[in-house]
């Protein structure tokens, strides 16, 4: 009964906010990109739409395990859904060795690691980081060289760095399919539908695609695979370079394997999934509860309420 009172009670505050704003879209559209809503009830108004599909649609268990990286591989690894090569993991003063999902505890830091060929070029995540925040390149060697100090860190996982399918031509991280989902029951594929899709393609000198690392995004017209309208952080049309056109096939197999992975977390309303276009073919990175609504509004030019009240059957 308390609960039902709450979601209620939530309603009618988005209600009342939706009904003292003349906008339909987190971010207005015009000729020269995007604005933020300059005043108070434009910024409480976008906090509520954030809050509406995020905390709204969502349970705080299924919102835990999208924020937690680890976990979220561990659901795509016992799903047989291709993901990154997850090699180590540190956490707490302890170390792992993980080989083809298989983790098994060291007791001596000079044998982390020692699985992994000295050749290879490592990326090392925070599990619970954001935005691309506090990812890292390094050897083999550098890693085992600072496994004390790794272990005492916060919690840290080491992936194999893969290589980009596009390197040739646009040498750079690893670019994403980010493909939105949402599902108020999540039992079936049907049950899910796919809110947008969009490109992410990071600076040649970048670590990562994320625009906080002044990456950008565009637009992915799904039954073409065209790639258009790119935008940086602030909303402006980016001088990044991407491909013109993503085959079709991969970016069907990027939304089957989102789909495949939001039916897998019970309690999920709604979620952005960051597929790897890599030379291994699509891998899934990670999951994201708050996944950039206005990102999606920006290549798509689609309000918020065409993209989200549709799907969830409101009025």
């Amino acid at each position: 009964m308390s609960r039902s009172v709450g979601h209620l009670a939530r309603q009618t505050f988005l209600g009342i906010l939706y009904a003292h704003s003349s906008r339909d879209e987190l971010y207005q559209g015009t000729t020269r990109g995007l604005t933020r809503p300059s005043n108070k009830i434009g910024h409480y108004l976008e906090y509520a739409r954030r809050f509406e599909y995020r905390e709204l649609c969502s349970s705080p268990e299924a919102l835990s395990l999208l924020d937690n990286k680890l976990r979220t591989k561990q659901v795509a690894d016992l799903a047989r859904i291709p993901t990154t090569r997850l090699v180590g993991v540190s956490s707490l003063g302890r170390l792992w060795n993980v080989d083809s999902g298989t983790f098994a505890e060291i007791r001596r830091p000079t044998e982390f690691l020692q699985h992994v060929p000295a050749s290879s070029s490592l990326l090392s995540k925070p599990i619970n980081s954001r935005w691309g925040q506090g990812v890292q390149i390094s050897s083999r060697d550098t890693l085992r060289q600072n496994a004390t100090q790794a272990a005492s860190a916060s919690p840290t996982m080491i992936e194999v760095r893969e290589k980009s399918a596009f390197s040739r031509t646009f040498p750079g991280p690893v670019p994403t399919l980010r493909v939105m989902t949402y599902s108020p029951r999540s039992t079936t594929a049907a049950d899910v539908e796919v809110l947008g899709c969009v490109l992410r393609f990071g600076r040649q000198d970048a670590i990562v695609d994320n625009m906080s690392s002044g990456g950008a995004v565009f637009h992915v017209n799904r039954q073409t695979g065209m790639i258009t309208g790119g935008i940086d952080a602030n909303m402006q049309p980016t001088n990044i370079s991407a491909p013109a056109r993503i085959p079709p096939d991969l970016i069907a197999e990027a939304i089957s394997m989102s789909i495949s992975m939001h039916m897998r977390v019970p309690g999920l309303g709604s979620a952005g999934w960051d597929v790897g276009l890599t030379t291994r073919g699509p891998l899934l990175i990670e999951g994201n509860g708050d996944w950039g609504i206005e990102l999606l509004q920006a290549v798509e030019k689609r309000s918020m309420r065409l993209t989200m009240r549709p799907a969830r059957r409101l009025p």
